[in-house]
């Protein structure tokens, strides 16, 4: 069914509406103006006002908005400003420099990805290689970064194997260790390190390991001549 075209009793705008809608004006503001025009009563208004949570100018609502959570700002731009928080002004976890974070960004404890890696580094050193700090690693080796090393593992490399190449002129081959000699894993330096072969260097190790048990042994049995048994 076609709609009709009508003119506003109020403004004499034209406007249209389907026959089964009726109606007499163009608007609800038409409408209103025509009855307080006319004196004719108007429906009681059940809600409230209050003061705009922002700029303070007067918000009608009903109960059950305000129970929606509506009726709280008179407009768009004022709710926006509401949501607008302070920042959270905090330090960085690693360097100390300031930070100027959102609220909901408010987890973050470092100012770039280099402080929280060298934050999370364990048993960090105070030498620098390659813009990371240098650390130890569970077995109590030296390892650096070197993401480029052929033989890295997740961008770290042992410094002893970084040390033993640069003396030698050329990288590790895949039969070939390096060897501390004296014994010392963290003790890296040129003269305490050996390239041999791995049958060699399982054979040194375990001479090395035996030679340490035995003056345990021998330093425990003269601990016991002196002092007696160990006691519990």
């Amino acid at each position: 069914m076609p709609k009709v075209v009508k003119n506003c009793e109020e403004c004499g705008a034209e406007f249209s509406r389907y026959p089964s809608q009726g109606g007499r004006f163009c608007c609800i503001q038409c409408q209103c103006h025509w009855m307080l025009r006319t004196g004719q009563p108007m429906k009681p208004r059940r809600g409230s006002e209050t003061p705009c949570e922002t700029c303070g100018k007067p918000v009608y609502a009903t109960a059950s908005a305000r129970a929606n959570g509506q009726g709280r700002f008179c407009s768009q731009a004022c709710h926006n400003v509401s949501q607008t928080k302070e920042p959270v002004r905090k330090e960085c976890g690693y360097c100390g420099k300031p930070l100027n974070l959102r609220p909901s960004a408010a987890s973050i404890q470092y100012c770039s990805r280099e402080c929280m890696g060298n934050a999370k580094t364990k048993r960090p050193l105070d030498r620098v290689y390659n813009g990371k700090r240098a650390r130890v690693d569970a077995l109590g080796y030296v390892q650096v970064w070197g993401p480029d090393h052929p033989k890295a593992l997740k961008g770290w490399v042992r410094e002893h194997q970084i040390v033993a190449e640069a003396s030698i002129g050329r990288y590790l081959h895949p039969g070939e260790d390096v060897h501390h000699i004296n014994g010392v894993r963290d003790d890296n330096r040129p003269e305490n390190l050996i390239v041999l072969g791995k049958s060699e260097h399982c054979a040194e190790t375990a001479a090395n390991n035996w030679g340490r048990l035995k003056t345990d042994r021998d330093e425990l049995e003269e601990y016991r001549k002196r002092f007696g048994p160990l006691t519990e």
